[in-house]
Formats: C-alpha cells, structure tokens, sequence
C-alpha cells in the first residue's frame, strides 16, 4: 500500500510536470516568434537609418558640421592671436592693479574695470583702453623713473593700440561666422536623424531582453526536463515493486494527456 501511495504521488508530480513543461514550451515558442519580428524590426530600422545618412540632407548636416568645426578652430587661432598681443604688457599691468589696490595710484572706474579684463580675459578688453594706457605712461608713475624705459612703455602701449585694434577686427569677424554657423547647425532639422537613431536604439534594447528571457525559459525548462525524468525513474522503481508487467506510456508534454498504465 506505501508503494502503491508512493507511485500515485510520484505520478501526480509527473502530471503537473508535463504541464509546468508544456506551458513553459508554449511561452518559449512565443518569445521565439517576438523576438523573430523584434530582429526583422530592427534589421529595417537600421537599413532606413542607413539609407538616412546616406541621402542629402545628412550629407548637408556632416558639411555643416564640418565648416562649424573650422570656424571654430579659426576663432580659437583668433583669441590665441589677440591674447598673445596683450601678453608683454601684463606684468606692468599687473603693477599698475597692484598699486591702485594699494592706494599708492588712483585709476578712474572705467579704466580700472578695462584694465581688470585686460589681465583676465583680453579679448574682450576695449581697444580704447590703450591709448587710455599710453596716457598713463606717458605721465609720471612710482615704478617709471627712467626716460628711456617710460618712452620705450609708450611706444609699446602705442603699438599695441593699433595691432589690438586690428586684431579685434578681425577676431569680431571670424566670431560673427562662428556665431552664423553655430546658429545654422542648431536649427537644422536633426529630428529624423534622432528618431530614427532612437527606435533603433530601444528595438536593440528590447531584443536584448527578451534574448535574456529566452535563456530564462531555456534554463527553467532544463531544470523541468531534469526533474521529470528523476520523477519517472521513481515511478518506475515503485512500479516495479508492485507488478513487474506493469507499463507505463509517458505522453508528450505538449499532448497534456494524464498517464496510461497497461
């Protein structure tokens, strides 16, 4: 009687594994399918991003992107070029903050403020403050009591009076193109290029989910599988122990048929 318990349990157990399995192998044909129209999907999401950068208006973008990153560089070589103008005259500069800050030399506020974005950010500094600065040289300062060295600063400041203001010009100009390009590349239509790139992007992402679903359910279905065939060996066994001539039909999983005993 234990034995005949034993092999009803164990055949219970098989039943509810055959369906655990067939329900298990119904859901991983499903995922099969989705992932098979999720792959065709993005194979054509891919083929019309493709076809997008290779057509006109992408090309347009690039050469844009292009002429905006020359410009770009071209204004960088313009701010180097007007910085490098100021570069000799910083350390007397420097002097003349220090003794203003010091009380020892009083600056009037505009020249102060030119003088402060001279020494910081000399491309913005305005080309009226040199010959404001020459005035100043020209006159007597604590650290000047040479004449030779005070003619040798005004003649600087002169100078660099008519290079800087030259120099501005010029680093205006090339900022005007730079701002033109930068304003075009900003309100080109990128929309079809990001919208495209995005469901690209998020068909890529779901198949990769769903690949790992699938390992999932391959996993789990070993597990099943394994776990069938210990509970058959069982039934077997007890089987054996009752009538020798008894046999058993195990059904498909897919069938859902309950046992046959003969």
């Amino acid at each position: 009687m234990d034995t005949i318990e034993a092999a009803h349990s164990d055949t219970n157990k098989i039943q509810e594994l055959l369906a655990s399995i067939a329900a298990e192998e119904l859901e991983f044909e499903s995922k099969n399918r989705r992932i098979q129209a999720l792959k065709a999907e993005t194979s054509e999401a891919s083929q019309a991003l493709e076809d997008f950068r290779k057509g006109p208006v992408w090309q347009s973008l690039q050469n844009l992107q292009a002429e905006s990153i020359a410009a770009r560089e071209k204004l960088r070589k313009a701010e180097t070029g007007l910085s490098s103008l100021v570069l000799p005259l910083s350390g007397h500069l420097s002097r003349i903050k220090k003794l203003h800050e010091s009380g020892r030399y009083t600056l009037k506020p505009e020249v102060k403020k030119q003088l402060d974005i001279c020494l910081e950010a000399p491309i913005h500094v305005n080309p009226s403050f040199f010959p404001e600065l020459q005035k100043k040289y020209s006159r007597t300062m604590p650290w000047i009591c040479r004449p030779r060295r005070k003619k040798k600063l005004c003649y600087r400041s002169k100078l660099q009076s008519q290079t800087f203001q030259s120099g501005k010009k010029e680093y205006l100009e090339v900022l005007k193109e730079f701002e033109a390009k930068k304003a075009e590349l900003e309100s080109s239509d990128t929309g079809k290029l990001v919208e495209l790139e995005h469901k690209e992007a998020e068909l890529l992402s779901r198949t990769r989910s769903l690949e790992e679903d699938i390992m999932d359910s391959e996993k789990k279905l070993a597990a099943l599988r394994e776990e069938l065939e210990h509970q058959k060996k069982k039934l077997l066994s007890s089987l054996s122990l009752i009538n020798s001539d008894l046999h058993v039909n195990f059904p498909s999983p897919v069938s859902g048929e309950r046992h046959e005993f003969s």
